[in-house]
């Protein structure tokens, strides 16, 4: 085999050496698409996974609640364990750095603002747990800071090298940060230095004494986690009993709404959170290597046709059918290799381009994540090269399984091979239908057990129609044949009759534009009903005319809280009719992350911002105010597999909660579901509400511009707060809508680009072919220009045909997007909503595209030596 590889396998691929680049390129890219998407996802994992990692320390065991901050007599109450070696407190905060007030012409642009992280520790407790040290500063030897320096000043702070570096602020110098709706400054007395142990930690991290930042946060008394690192002994396997008895005392010294775990486990729970979304790009990077493989089949079977006579030789020579078979397979192995190498070096690079969209997304829908660091995982090499090895094999066997059944007698007849060609559409048409077909049973199954098997069923679909492509080809030139036979359009009859007589190789162009086309209106009309019905959700629950807010949030999320002073002074201002405030927390909810939505819904009624499911509107606002009584998003209702009436029961910092689900309501804010509750009620089992935003409803409407200026003149001068008007607010959640998409688009062109590819690479190898009948149309005056024509009507004939069943296909797949992988994975109810407007405008840009694709091979047919090409003959 290696001397059949080396002897005809390695010519032929120099003698195309044009056609050889373009299937490495078509794998390439689909490569490309599936290891950048792999590096961008894994990348934001670890880089909050080694947050976590320096945040917990070196801990066994950590205490936290889930709803954020409780009681420090907890940590009292842990001392004298048997057990345990050492324990600390910790309260984290999120702050955003903001400009230096020296500079009053400075405003704060709230989409501009960075963040840091600020850990409050005790210096000397929290010595075994650090993965880091103090020091003074950049010096060489490296000195370790004083631990006196964080008492001297009760705005001390230690931040990391990186970010040192990042804003020019050196240990001495202050760092001016936005706690709440103050700007306030921290002089940094030290940086952090990271251990080798935290790989990619985001560097957007800082330190200061606990007691110092519990009075400057206005957090006295409150904890964020309590680490605990246990004896040596205890972690050996003779020790298991000990083991369990010493978590036993931990966990009944401990309130019921705190949680016993290791460390890792939030770094689970953020893994099951992102999965869906890490999974949706995964389907989609893969979409694009599918349609990379039309151009390997392409490629193969072209190459079978070509090269059908040296087949018929070797068989005659005593080759076996395996021999021929490998042949193929082992070449278009080779093709697949260096294509996956190019890929690989591409996927780095775009990995680069795509992952601060990546990143901003998990921040803006799922949790804050700073990525300055690409993270490629380990088994990423070995599985695209099995994941693009495989493709390739899976393309080249049915081509290469037909050239091992070439009989030498039948190596010089070309019309046998189209024989075959027109019996096997036949097969393949009803093959496709069944594959096809089957969707709906897959379907079915990723709805009610195993969602997975939506993005097989979306394949499927995909696949069956691209199955159905040699009949469906076949059959419409044979009816545009008969349509024109009788008239004058003479070039493109003879395009048509060309493409039916080269069926083998027109339908796998016009699978390939096919699937990307499918693919490309699928999402898009996915992405418009999505977006349609954003908005409507967004006209519906956004009526306030001015909402308010920190603007930390637009970039941190709920976390900063708004001064009751300033609450205060809103709903006294003679212009405001009423005000509506608003808090959330995120709890645990059956082990998964949720989120509990406060607000004053004693003027549900009046605003009526919601409509609710499941009775009378009146009846579930009256419900909500009067009794222990809630309301959930249609995503909470399908995740956890509730009804209206049923009860749900939550550990909260004063006792065992149980609240009675009266109604429902749709909700795009969480996809992990969203609990609706009001004020009171919250205050029974949780905190004191601190709202976190703040609603408007203005007298009158016509003076909201005015009001908001006011406000923005005398609360917010530097732009600490964001006042903002309706429309802007809604505007500000559809740009996060539109970014949270950005990166299919970039999935898209390439698939589509890929599907080009095939058009150019089917029509240059129909001209080659059909040299010598080209040579005789030239001879008998057909001119230049007809012979450009031919090649056009062609391309346009690829693109027409291809866009037509990408159309129809594309509904399919959006049907099975919004009602299949939506409700299987996100849960959302879409409104379907068809976008005309571009429908209409892409078919006109494929067959552009198509026509620029067949500007080479109409270029190098006109210009074919009419001699030269009989002579070869």
């Amino acid at each position: 085999m290696l001397w059949i590889f080396w002897h005809h396998t390695i010519p032929h691929l120099r003698r195309s050496p044009g056609l050889t680049l373009l299937n490495i390129f078509g794998i390439s890219l689909g490569i490309a698409v599936f290891v950048s998407i792999q590096i961008a996802n894994e990348s934001s994992l670890r880089a909050f996974q080694s947050t976590i990692d320096v945040v917990a320390g070196k801990s066994d065991v950590e205490i936290v609640s889930a709803e954020g901050r409780f009681d420090e007599s907890v940590f009292r109450s842990l001392r004298g364990i048997d057990g345990v070696e050492a324990l600390t407190p910790t309260l984290e905060e999120v702050c955003a750095i903001a400009p230096d007030p020296a500079h009053p012409q400075t405003r704060i642009e709230a989409h501009s603002l960075s963040y840091i992280r600020i850990l409050g520790i005790d210096v000397f407790s929290n010595i075994p747990f650090r993965p880091l040290t103090l020091q003074k500063g950049s010096v060489t030897p490296a000195q370790d800071a004083d631990p006196a320096d964080f008492f001297r000043r009760p705005n001390a702070i230690a931040i990391s090298e990186k970010l040192s570096q990042k804003l020019g602020v050196r240990v001495g110098q202050d760092l001016h940060l936005l706690v709440g709706q103050e700007i306030r400054p921290f002089r940094v007395v030290a940086l952090l230095r990271l251990d080798d142990s935290t790989p990619g930690a985001d560097d957007r991290l800082a330190v200061m004494d606990l007691a110092n930042m519990q009075e400057i946060f206005g957090l006295t008394g409150r904890l964020n986690r309590i680490d605990i690192r246990l004896e040596d002994a205890l972690r050996t396997t003779q020790w298991n009993s000990h083991l369990a008895r010493t978590l036993g005392q931990i966990r009944q010294r401990v309130p019921d709404h705190l949680d016993v775990q290791p460390p890792d486990r939030r770094g689970s729970q953020i893994q099951n959170m992102l999965a869906a979304f890490r999974l949706n790009l995964t389907a989609l990077s893969l979409l694009s290597l599918m349609v990379g493989m039309f151009l390997i089949f392409n490629s193969v079977t072209t190459a079978v046709v070509r090269r059908r006579r040296e087949i018929g030789i070797l068989r005659a020579l005593g080759m076996t059918r395996l021999q021929i078979r490998m042949m193929f397979l082992v070449e278009a192995l080779a093709m697949g290799a260096a294509g996956i190498l190019a890929g690989w070096l591409g996927g780095c690079l775009l990995a680069k381009v795509i992952l601060g969209s990546v990143a901003r997304t998990i921040s803006s829908v799922y949790l804050l994540v700073s990525v300055d660091h690409l993270w490629i995982p380990v088994w990423l090499l070995p599985a695209s090269l099995l994941l693009g090895l495989g493709a390739v094999a899976v393309a080249a066997l049915y081509p290469a399984h037909e050239a091992s059944q070439v009989h030498p007698v039948e190596a010089l007849s070309h019309g046998n091979l189209q024989d075959k060609t027109v019996r096997a559409s036949h097969r393949l048409f009803w093959a496709g239908v069944a594959v096809a077909v089957s969707t709906a049973g897959l379907g079915f199954l990723a709805l009610h057990f195993f969602p997975p098997l939506g993005f097989v069923a979306a394949l499927s679909l995909v696949l069956g129609i691209a199955l159905m492509c040699p009949q469906v080809t076949r059959l419409c030139c044979q009816g545009g044949t008969r349509l024109l036979s009788g008239t004058r359009f003479y070039m493109a009859l003879l395009s048509l009759k060309h493409l039916g007589q080269s069926l083998n190789r027109v339908s796998v162009a016009v699978a390939a534009l096919m699937s990307a086309f499918a693919m490309t209106i699928g999402v898009t009309i996915m992405i418009h009903s999505f977006r349609t019905t954003v908005t409507s959700w967004v006209n519906q629950s956004i009526r306030a005319d001015l909402v308010i807010a920190p603007s930390s949030q637009l970039r941190l999320g709920a976390r900063a809280t708004l001064d009751p002073a300033f609450l205060d002074s809103l709903g006294k201002m003679p212009e405001v009719k009423s005000v509506d405030f608003y808090q959330e927390i995120r709890p645990l909810f059956r082990g998964e992350i949720t989120k509990i939505a406060v607000s004053d819904l004693r003027n549900m009624p009046v605003q009526r911002n919601l409509e609710f499911e499941g009775g009378d509107f009146g009846d579930i606002c009256r419900r909500l105010v009067d009794g222990e009584n809630v309301v959930v998003s249609d995503t909470f209702l399908r995740k956890f597999r509730v009804r209206i009436g049923d009860c749900l029961d939550f550990r909260s910092p004063r006792g065992p909660a149980r609240f009675t689900i009266v109604g429902s309501f749709r909700d795009f804010s969480s996809e992990g579901g969203m609990i609706l509750m009001d004020r009171h009620l919250f205050a029974r089992y949780w905190e004191k509400f601190t709202p976190q935003t703040v609603a408007l409803y203005l007298k009158d409407p016509t003076r909201t511009e005015e009001v908001r200026n006011r406000l923005a003149e005398g609360f917010s001068s530097r732009g600490e707060l964001l006042v903002l008007a309706n429309k802007s607010v809604k505007s500000q959640i559809l740009q996060i809508f539109d970014q949270t998409f950005a990166v299919t688009y970039v999935l898209r062109t390439i698939a589509v680009l890929v599907s080009i590819l095939a058009i150019f690479q089917t029509l240059t190898v129909l001209v080659t072919e059909r040299a010598r009948h080209i040579g005789i149309l030239r001879a008998t005056g057909a001119t230049r220009g007809q012979i450009r024509r031919i090649i056009y009507g062609e391309a346009a004939f690829i693109g027409l045909l291809g866009s037509v069943l990408g159309l129809a296909g594309g509904f399919i797949l959006a049907y099975v997007l919004n009602n299949v992988i939506n409700l299987a994975f996100f849960r959302w109810t879409i409104l379907w909503a068809t976008p005309w407007p571009v429908l209409w405008q892409t078919p006109l840009l494929v067959i552009g595209c198509s026509l620029l694709a067949a500007w080479g091979p109409a270029r190098r047919a006109s210009t074919m030596s009419i001699a030269g090409v009989m002579k070869s003959e």
